[in-house]
């Protein structure tokens, strides 16, 4: 599942569509909790993995 989330948000970033990487959109895509994709989203921002845009709703 974290690969997956992990291949998504990269699939977006290098389509340049930035805004489809927010929790919300994510989880819905998986079939996850909003506030499990965000742990995770948040985890790999604190190991350096992803960039965090600080903007409503957080984009990474």
């Amino acid at each position: 599942m974290e690969e997956r989330l992990i291949t998504l948000v990269k699939e977006n970033t290098r389509r340049g569509d930035y805004e489809d990487n927010n929790a919300s959109n994510l989880s819905n895509i998986i079939g996850l909790s909003r506030n499990s994709i965000s742990s995770y989203l948040n985890d790999y921002f604190n190991q350096g993995r992803f960039v965090k845009i600080n903007t409503r709703p957080v984009l990474f």
